[in-house]
Formats: structure tokens, C-alpha cells, sequence
């Protein structure tokens, strides 16, 4: 009798302790949740190309995903987030960690791509946060909202458009006017690659040529490493001298 009863209250105490949890989760999402604002696609498309969403400098084009040159595209992606097209479309760092559990191979940062939108578009969401705590809380919520609800292209063109790559430059086309004095279109894999090591540490980068210089063939590595590029390729870029604009100011 004894055992049936102690069986009894610990079938009690988990049924408790479950309503309990999922109570506290379905609060937590609705109330932190109700507090983030996410616009639409096409709103923060118009807001990126006006005003910029993190940027305060005015208008610059909108670069869409077609519009990203192949070879920046996939240095970009190299860099960052090789994982991020393939990767299920609702990604968790806590999956990533997991999958470390199993995969002993090296990784890039989780959602490298993902997480610096987020934070962002967080600049649009303060009414969520007002702590340190809150801040992270919110910015979980929103990448989730993020993935659910705008297209994967669309957040990497937000990538590509909004993140800061340092010399006063916001966006991978102000990037490599203002470091080669080029368009986009016009550069080469080893510029190419040197845009995309930047966001990381735009202002060190942009101040030590050497260590900019050893960052930007790790970039070419990776894409070697893909099959991106090929050996004579790789090689050739990553024999090219670093040559940045000089008008420009460093950091």
C-alpha cells in the first residue's frame, strides 16, 4: 500500500511540475512575445534602403540577394555561417550544442548570420527590453520570429545590407567602396574575401594589415575547403598583397 501511494504522489508531482512548466513557458513567450515588433519583408526592405535600420546616414541601394556578387555571396557565407541555406529552416544555438555532443568537427559560431540581424533589429524593439536580462530574452524570441517569418534570403540580404564593416561603412557595397574604392561587382576573391572577414572585427581588422591579411585567406581556405574555389585560385588570392584605399580612415 505504502508503494502504491509514493507512486501516486510522484505521478502527482510530475503532472504538477509539468502544468507548472508549461504554464511559465506560455507565459514567458506571451508576454516577452507581444512586446517585439517585426515588420514585414518589403516595410524593412524600404526602411534599409532609406534611413537604414542600424545605419543614421541616408538612402544607399538595397542589395538584393541576385544582386550580391557569387564569389562575395559564398566568402561571406564561408566566414560566417557555411550551415545557413541548408540548415533546418528553425535553427536553436542549443541544437548547434548538441550536435557538438556527436560532431567533433570544427564549427563556426552559431548563427552567425541570424544573430547580428537580430541584434539589429532589436534597435526596433526597445519597448521589449529595458534590462541586460530582457535583452537577451527578447533577442531569443525575435531570432525565433525572425526564422518563422521572414524568407532565409531575405535575412542574409539584411546581413549584407546592415551590418557594420568598419571605416564608417554600413553595408558590404559601402564596404568595398570605402576600403577598395570599388563596386561591389568589380572585386576580386581577395577582396571579396577580405569583406567578409570583416564583420567580426571590422576596426582591428581595418588597423593591422597583417592580421587582416591571415583572417582573409582563412576566408579562402573555407572556400577552398567547400570546393568554392579552386587550389590555383586560392592560391593566387591569397598571394595578392593587401591593398586598402588610402583616402579612407581606418576603424
Amino acid at each position: 500500500m505504502g508503494m502504491r501511494r509514493l507512486a501516486n504522489f510522484l505521478v502527482t508531482a510530475i503532472l504538477l511540475t509539468s502544468a507548472a512548466v508549461a504554464f511559465l513557458i506560455g507565459w514567458f513567450f506571451g508576454y516577452y512575445g507581444a512586446r517585439i515588433y517585426l515588420p514585414p519583408q518589403q516595410e524593412l526592405r524600404a526602411v534599409s534602403a532609406e534611413t537604414g535600420i542600424c545605419r543614421t546616414s541616408g538612402s544607399q541601394e538595397f542589395i538584393t540577394l541576385e544582386a550580391t556578387p557569387a564569389t562575395l555571396r559564398d566568402a561571406i557565407l564561408a566566414a560566417e555561417d557555411p550551415d545557413y541555406f541548408t540548415r533546418p529552416s528553425v535553427y536553436f544555438p542549443a541544437f548547434d550544442l548538441l550536435w557538438g555532443m556527436f560532431d567533433r568537427r570544427p564549427r563556426n559560431r552559431s548563427a552567425a548570420i541570424t544573430a547580428p540581424v537580430a541584434r539589429c533589429l532589436m534597435t526596433r524593439s526597445r519597448q521589449c527590453w529595458q534590462t541586460q536580462l530582457e535583452w537577451h530574452v527578447c533577442g531569443f524570441l525575435l531570432s525565433y520570429r525572425m526564422q518563422t517569418r521572414l524568407s532565409r534570403d531575405f535575412i542574409f540580404e539584411l546581413f549584407v545590407n546592415e551590418t557594420y564593416f568598419g571605416r564608417d561603412a554600413w553595408g558590404a557595397a559601402a564596404a568595398a567602396d570605402a576600403y577598395f574604392g570599388k563596386a561591389l561587382s568589380d572585386l576580386t576573391l581577395d577582396e571579396s574575401a577580405f569583406i567578409a572577414a570583416l564583420p567580426r572585427a571590422p576596426s582591428l581588422l581595418a588597423a593591422n594589415p597583417q592580421r587582416a591579411t591571415a583572417r582573409r585567406n582563412l576566408v579562402i581556405d573555407r572556400m577552398l575547403a567547400k570546393g568554392i574555389v579552386t587550389a590555383e585560385d586560392a592560391a593566387a588570392a591569397k598571394s595578392q598583397p593587401l591593398v586598402l584605399a588610402p583616402t579612407a580612415t581606418p576603424g
